[in-house]
């Protein structure tokens, strides 16, 4: 598993570098105005709300702040009010992606095993690699590659040639994986990821913050896609939300 990938999953877990030991974790004052739109701009994604619908529910849970057991209720209770329909999940089952996708790696092997379990075609295995692909790069120069080469992912996804379920499937995902990426930038504003930053070790500490956000939120697209575009959203932020959760406990 490259560096990178390793130092996000530490993020994840938090283990190493509480929040609290520095000024990157964002004033919750101050975070709804400060929310990126990098990966907006351009975007021709039909499912490109569902994303706008992730970041809606972080920007709520940051304020609310939420114990970890109370998010899948939370996001199911979310995703209803706006008008969709969460009668494909229960409490339990949320809870279950949540905790996978805040601990899984994100590699192609684990794509195989993902697809095994789902049934996903070959065709839809080999673009969903494009993303392991992505979160195993060594390292980004700064936040703005990041988003291009999601960009680049979201282009060929728009091109894909797959069934019409796994297509709306692979475009919630890209899409929820923009959102969320302008979401956990906004949320740790420390800009550490500059070109020209001397500390190289905080740099990766920096990507691997937004990176162990953006990397389970994807992972719980994935797994609530059985449900459709709307199953990725709820996977996602449940995802999300338990990240989220962790960190504000730490704080």
């Amino acid at each position: 598993m490259k560096t990178l990938l390793k130092f996000m999953l530490s993020a994840v877990l938090l283990t190493g570098f509480s929040c609290s030991t520095d000024d990157s974790y964002v004033d919750t004052n101050k975070f709804e105005s400060q929310t990126e739109i990098l990966s907006r701009s351009g975007s021709s994604n039909p499912f490109d709300y569902l994303g706008e619908l992730h970041n809606s529910f972080m920007t709520e849970m940051h304020t609310l702040k939420p114990s970890k057991d109370k998010i899948p209720d939370l996001a199911l209770e979310f995703v209803k009010k706006n008008g969709y329909d969460t009668s494909k999940f229960d409490s339990k089952a949320v809870s279950a992606i949540m905790n996978e996708s805040m601990t899984t790696d994100f590699t192609k092997e684990k794509i195989d095993e993902w697809c095994n379990r789902y049934r996903y075609s070959d065709e839809y295995k080999r673009e969903l690699y494009k993303l392991a692909d992505f979160f195993n790069k060594d390292s980004y120069q700064n936040p703005d590659d990041i988003v291009s080469q999601l960009k680049a992912i979201e282009a060929s996804y728009l091109q894909a040639k797959l069934s019409e379920q796994e297509k709306q499937q692979l475009l919630a995902t890209i899409a929820i994986a923009r959102h969320s990426t302008d979401y956990w930038i906004s949320f740790y504003p420390k800009d550490s990821g500059k070109e020209n930053s001397a500390d190289t070790d905080n740099k990766r500490r920096w990507f691997a913050r937004i990176f162990g956000g953006v990397l389970s939120d994807v992972a719980g697209a994935i797994f609530g896609a059985i449900g459709g575009p709307v199953g990725s959203v709820i996977g996602a932020v449940a995802a999300s939300g338990g990240v989220q959760a962790i960190v504000d406990d730490n704080l």
